[in-house]
């Protein structure tokens, strides 16, 4: 991508949403969620297209549904990211690839969480006016950058420990990541009363707070704005699902659901119109991220 030399067609209040002339660039999805795992060589990509299969292996083909490898171990959940062009209205022109742009990167990936306060709760509600003081983590190191974890990689056509982000923590060297340039399902989705025990089962694994769920070990297991480490009684220790979600899985669970498998066309996303590409991850990864 260069400066253009002119804008094609002449700019105009009216003509600026539809210009092909592409004077900036944008990285999607803004925010890509992933996950670790100790499996040390396979991963899956989340679906960047809404209801379509994980993408698996290092071909960017479609592969089973499976989040383990053969040996047990977990699969680690990586992030796809693409380069868009857009025109002086903001507006996708075309995707950036290497075929049609010279492309300059550099990724930075931190950890810098030990070297930050100690989490006793979220600073921006009612509860925190009573909670504990919080204390820099491993506040008896004097040298606070040997808790950073800051690796980087750049450049193109990188492959094997190049793509590793490698850091250090305390003198040692330490992996963040790295990067590259089923029958329980029918079960979940068979509305027969055969299966509603197991549907109520995990029902009621569900944290409800109206129904006394306090429990640390109800679903979701994600901290809520005013965790605390003794708990206070708080409705918002934990997270929980609303009340229209938990009305959904109520359904699910009397067998009033509709099982028929989602198919959507097309699968992949550069199988879509070029506009609305860039916000199509968003939604294909939603339901990855919020299990």
């Amino acid at each position: 991508m260069r400066e253009p030399d002119k804008i094609n067609p002449a700019f105009k209040d009216d003509t600026a949403s539809v210009s092909d002339c592409i004077v900036s660039a944008g990285i999607y999805q803004p925010i890509g969620g992933m996950r670790v795992g100790n499996s040390k060589h396979e991963y899956f990509i989340v679906p960047e297209v809404s209801g379509a299969p994980l993408l698996h292996d290092r071909e960017n083909k479609q592969g089973d549904s499976s989040y383990r490898e053969n040996t047990g171990a977990l699969k680690r959940q990586a992030a796809k990211f693409h380069i868009y062009g857009l025109n002086v209205a903001g507006k996708v022109v075309k995707e950036l690839t290497l075929e049609n742009a010279e492309i300059k990167w550099t990724v930075h990936l931190a950890n810098q969480k030990s070297s930050w306060y100690e989490f006793q709760i979220a600073l921006d509600i009612p509860e925190a006016a009573d909670a504990v003081l919080s204390l820099l983590r491993n506040n008896n190191t004097a040298e606070r950058s040997d808790l950073l974890i800051k690796p980087y990689v750049s450049g193109a056509d990188q492959s094997g420990d190049l793509l590793k982000f490698k850091g250090n923590f305390l003198g040692r060297s330490v992996c963040l990541g790295e990067m590259r340039t089923d029958e329980w399902i029918a079960r979940l989705c068979n509305s027969s009363p055969a299966y509603c025990e197991m549907r109520l089962t995990i029902s009621n694994n569900f944290r409800r707070y109206k129904e006394g769920g306090t429990a640390p070990q109800l679903w979701p297991w994600i901290y809520g704005d005013a965790m605390s480490s003794i708990p206070t009684g708080s409705v918002r220790q934990h997270e929980t699902l609303s009340d229209l979600q938990l009305s959904f899985l109520d359904q699910w669970v009397d067998g009033d659901s509709d099982t028929e498998e989602l198919r959507v066309e097309p699968a992949r996303i550069e199988d879509l119109p070029i506009v609305d590409q860039p916000g199509m991850p968003d939604i294909g990864c939603n339901g990855i991220l919020s299990c």
